[in-house]
């Protein structure tokens, strides 16, 4: 299956209005995250937040198919979920090509992936996803807490228990140390003899998907004066690579995001300004703008969420915060 430029933009777009109305129906706020010229244009970003107590907070971003988000792309998913409080999902149709179930989460490397019918079952918890695509393999996560428990509570051994699975006795004592993921099969056999309540639903707002802290070479020098102001901070610093946002940090609970001009790249500090005043509602993330000289050009209701500040100042505007 391949679709033209033009057939994939439009069902792109189609996927986009889809997440939108459940974005409203369930009462989540969003923003959608541009990119630059150059990146992929081949899915769309979105930071959503709910409007109730819950504060559910979730970077999303929208593909056809998983196997187009790119290394980079997932590693700057992460990083800027990290930064803003978030939790990354992917929203795609297929994975190689192939339909994504109803109901399964799937995971592209440690970021969870789901089709759009699924989305609105995830945001509402109006069924629990209980199903993980890992490797192609379907696994069901078992509480190991709650196996042992119902284990005793209906009078099974351990030596019982490995007999119906085919496992060994130590293997299920194992089981029962930990929550653990088991092929579906067996899955299906062992809630049959324990009962379903021993299932582990899959959460995405508890879910933490890994990011390595990754600082780029300096390329500049305003880019080496962020780097040395960071240093001794005991923050984790991402440097971005597919975004307008050029650095994201999180420092003791605080989520910072960084922009500045770079020599490789035609983006002016305006553009970036204005992407970075789209998440203006979320008042525990810091914005900051370096700026050379002593102003920018920028509307007022840009700038009113923004620190613009000059290489001089970065350092104590760091310290200030922690």
């Amino acid at each position: 299956m391949k679709f033209s430029d033009k057939v994939s933009s439009r069902l792109l777009g189609l996927m986009f209005e889809e997440v939108h109305k459940e974005m409203k129906r369930s009462n989540f706020k969003y923003v959608r995250i541009e990119r630059p010229e150059n990146a992929n244009r081949r899915s769309i970003d979105i930071i959503a937040w709910s409007q109730d107590d819950s504060k559910k907070r979730i970077h999303i971003k929208i593909t056809l198919d998983t196997t187009q988000v790119t290394k980079d792309e997932l590693e700057d998913l992460k990083a800027m979920s990290k930064a803003t409080g978030s939790k990354p999902l992917i929203i795609s149709e297929f994975e190689r090509k192939i339909d994504l179930h109803d109901e399964v989460i799937y995971m592209k490397g440690d970021v969870p992936a789901i089709n759009p019918s699924t989305l609105s079952r995830l945001l509402e918890k109006s069924k629990d996803l209980y199903i993980v695509s890992k490797r192609g393999e379907f696994i069901v996560m078992i509480s190991g807490e709650r196996m042992k428990k119902k284990r005793e509570e209906l009078g099974y051994s351990l030596g019982e228990i490995a007999e119906r699975l085919g496992v060994s006795r130590k293997a299920v004592y194992e089981y029962e140390r930990n929550s653990f993921g088991v092929k579906i099969d067996s899955a299906e056999e062992l809630l049959d003899i324990l009962g379903e309540d021993i299932a582990e639903p899959f959460d995405i707002f508890s879910h933490e998907a890994s990011a390595e802290p990754s600082l780029l070479q300096p390329t500049c020098k305003t880019e080496l004066e962020v780097q040395k102001a960071l240093r001794g901070l005991s923050a984790d610093v991402y440097s971005m690579r597919k975004t307008f946002f050029d650095m994201a940090v999180r420092i003791k609970g605080r989520g910072i995001l960084i922009g500045y001009e770079r020599p490789s790249s035609s983006l002016k500090l305006s553009e970036k300004a204005e992407e970075f005043a789209k998440i203006s509602e979320l008042k525990d993330l810091k914005k900051i703008i370096i700026i050379k000289g002593n102003k920018l050009e920028l509307s007022s209701d840009t700038q009113a969420d923004l620190d613009l500040l000059t290489e001089d100042q970065i350092r104590e505007a760091l310290r200030n915060i922690i």
